[in-house]
């Protein structure tokens, strides 16, 4: 009889702690796992931001681009505001 009682409570304690660690290793994926995640949209954003950077610079240096011949400084800065007027603006990357 009392060998039934220890086989029955050691079943349950097996049980519950199998439970319990199941559990635990469950959490353990999900953390691996949102942690991961987050590496990796940080990675995109950064990647997006740089990209982005990159056209503005691009845009920036067409619409800086001096006529060395010019001589009225007020002259130089209207060319400069049509210039920034009239060349496109580069295709924003907003994926993210």
């Amino acid at each position: 009889m009392s060998e039934a009682i220890f086989g029955v409570i050691g079943t349950m304690i097996g049980t519950i702690l199998g439970f319990v660690l199941s559990e635990w290793a469950a959490r353990q994926r999900e953390k691996s796992t949102e942690k991961r995640q987050t590496r990796t949209v940080r990675t995109m954003l950064s990647l997006e931001i740089d990209q982005n950077l990159n056209l503005l610079r691009d845009f920036w240096s067409k619409v800086r681009q001096v006529d060395e011949s010019e001589q009225d400084p007020n002259l130089a800065r209207s060319r400069l505001a049509r210039r920034m007027i009239e060349l496109p603006l580069p295709h924003w990357s907003h994926k993210m």
